[in-house]
């Protein structure tokens, strides 16, 4: 059974800063160890994407440093974890809409030449988190009770999902066209 908005909010609301903050440091974790070592893969044998990996880990490794240190810095000063989800709010959100740009313009234009993979729902996880990151908690705290604002990351997840199916769905019929 799918959650109503309001029982999904309610459940977002309830969960810890404490517990955040190590999601944010393990999603660091993995963004640094898998950009990482695509990095190293593609200087120890380039290919044909080498320009888009060294362009996308220059920006994405040094953020998920900062967010992984900022992360365990504020598991031990309480006082500052507000700040840093809000931080991390908003650079989770430039990368998702990084992504979301992209993920439109595959619908639109095709998918990209090379080696090319879709985890259907990431996008739309990673879009919903990082609105409900950005709505709690680098919004101010007397607009909180504002609608727009307790219902940003469900508004986010409806306007992600679509574009998510449709690169999914772009994805299988290529594949179909291939296995006939």
């Amino acid at each position: 059974m799918i959650p109503s908005p309001r029982g999904m909010i309610e459940k977002w609301d309830g969960v810890s800063q404490k517990r955040l903050l190590w999601v944010n440091a393990g999603l660091a974790s993995l963004v640094g160890i898998s950009h990482g070592g695509a990095l190293a893969m593609e200087m120890s044998k380039p290919s044909p994407n080498a320009d888009t990996i060294r362009e996308v880990a220059t920006i994405s490794i040094p953020v998920a440093a900062a967010v992984l240190l900022s992360a365990l810095t504020a598991l031990l000063l309480e006082k500052s974890r507000r700040a840093v989800l809000g931080a991390h709010g908003v650079a989770f959100c430039i990368g998702v809409a990084v992504l979301f740009i992209w993920a439109v313009r595959i619908l639109l234009t095709g998918l990209p030449q090379g080696n090319f993979s879709w985890g259907v729902g990431l996008l739309t996880l990673s879009v919903g988190y990082s609105v409900f990151l950005v709505s709690r908690f680098a919004v101010p705290p007397d607009l909180l009770s504002l609608p727009f604002i307790r219902i940003a990351p469900v508004a986010a997840l409806a306007i992600a999902a679509p574009v998510d199916l449709g690169v999914f769905l772009r994805v299988m019929g290529v594949i179909g066209g291939i296995l006939g």
